[in-house]
């Protein structure tokens, strides 16, 4: 139900697949530093609050093979009564053959869009 808002605003999502890859990074988190996109207060949905959405490029390597992506992050400041887990990274991707619930994946981010927070075990 997004992508028409998202396209509007200039990023078109439509080579993607309609879901995310949440992909867990515990024991260690992330941050949002300076995404390529941030979109603020969008109304997508008539019973819903107007949320910000940021993006960022990235790659996953899924079986020797590599998929651009864009990791997905509805801020949670604008996202009342959701409980966002800083160790899981939503992704849109591609459709990736054979990935499913489970699967290690790496991921590769820009470093100056996001900071991977390494925590100890």
């Amino acid at each position: 139900m997004q992508l028409p808002f998202f396209r509007n605003l200039g990023l078109d999502l439509s080579n993607f697949f309609r879901g995310t890859l949440n992909i867990s990074l515990a024991p260690h988190s992330f941050k949002i530093v300076q995404p390529k996109y941030t979109f603020p207060l969008v109304k997508w949905h008539p019973n819903y609050e107007a949320e910000t959405f940021s993006f960022s490029a990235c790659q996953l390597v899924y079986l020797d093979r590599i998929y651009t992506g864009l990791i997905y992050y509805p801020h949670p400041e604008t996202k009342l009564g959701h409980f966002q887990d800083d160790t899981i990274i939503e992704v849109i991707a591609p459709p990736i053959p054979s990935i499913k619930y489970s699967d290690a994946i790496e991921l590769k981010v820009i470093p100056d869009e996001i900071k991977i927070i390494f925590n100890e075990l």
